[in-house]
């Protein structure tokens, strides 16, 4: 059979054809550049991070222009200095970029792409408000759970190594660590001194304290999940721009990044009825084999 198909690969070379998905990919957005809307001699750019840097670059250089940017910039900077980071933010957003072509992320790209610079601010706002507001109600049900042992009159010595009442006090201060979430999450997890005189009383009460507990650390892990996206919120607040250069440059110099040709073939072809590549390309190619699929992404598949 092998030699069968050699054979036949040789009788009909021209009907042959090896390629990387990326250059097969490449033959049919050249053969649509007119439904694409492609200018039929464009060039490709295979260095999407250069193409990338020169973007960032170019969003920077507009401080100074921009006063919404502008005061965006400069707050980006300033929180990272106050971070002990470097206020040189060009690197984070570089670095931010790259999700401008990752694929995965294009639906959460595409929901957030008609967001303005004041808008993003805006939601900074509101986030550093319920952040505030999160660390305040954790620290207020941490106090009501130390009265209740305390107007129970437990000594809080009680517990072993005053581990129990101490991680309360941490939350009341807002400096428990994360790793320490869910430390006591049942009746086991709070160790007694055998030789207490409030054992029962502890007993007594210890599931009441133990489902506030675990209301707190809910409360707790829902600050660190805001926390996490403000931290973030500049360069996401950026990547609208950032992207919006990226496109203009390619524009202004009839170039196509190659990071791009999975989503311009999608966007042409996900509603039609029969797509046009088999149309177009059926005729010459009856089989297709596949190699390292794994590789392949989803918008190629």
């Amino acid at each position: 059979k092998s030699r069968l198909i050699v054979k036949n690969i040789i009788h009909n070379y021209t009907a042959f054809d090896i390629s990387t998905i990326d250059k097969f990919t490449l033959k049919i957005i050249k053969s649509f550049s007119h439904e694409l809307n492609i200018p039929v001699d464009f060039d490709i750019s295979l260095d999407t991070d250069l193409l990338m840097q020169e973007a960032v670059e170019s969003v920077i250089s507009k401080a100074g222009e921009d006063d919404e940017l502008t005061r965006l910039l400069l707050d980006y900077s300033k929180n990272n200095t106050h971070d002990d980071k470097n206020w040189d933010i060009t690197n984070e957003l570089l670095v931010a970029s790259k999700q401008l072509t990752n694929e995965n992320y294009k639906s959460e790209l595409i929901a957030i792409e008609n967001k303005s610079i004041a808008e993003f601010v805006e939601i900074k706002k509101i986030i550093q408000i319920q952040l505030k507001e999160l660390k305040q109600q954790a620290a207020v049900s941490s106090t009501e759970i130390l009265n209740l042992l305390r107007h129970n009159g437990i000594d809080l010595e009680s517990f072993s190594y005053k581990s129990f009442p101490n991680h309360l006090q941490k939350i009341v201060n807002g400096t428990l660590e994360s790793k320490d979430f869910f430390k006591f999450i049942d009746i086991e997890s709070v160790k007694v001194n055998k030789k207490s005189k409030d054992t029962n009383s502890i007993a007594a009460i210890l599931p009441e304290a133990l489902q506030k507990l675990e209301q707190i650390y809910m409360v707790l892990q829902k600050h660190i999940l805001l926390e996490a996206f403000n931290k973030n919120i500049y360069p996401l607040s950026l990547l609208n721009s950032i992207n919006q250069e990226f496109k203009k440059i390619q524009s202004d110099q009839n170039i196509v990044s190659i990071s791009e040709f999975n989503q311009i073939i999608y966007n042409e072809i996900k509603n039609q009825p029969a797509p046009f590549i088999y149309e177009k390309m059926g005729n010459k190619y009856r089989h297709f084999f596949i190699d390292e699929f794994q590789d392949t992404s989803v918008l190629q598949w």
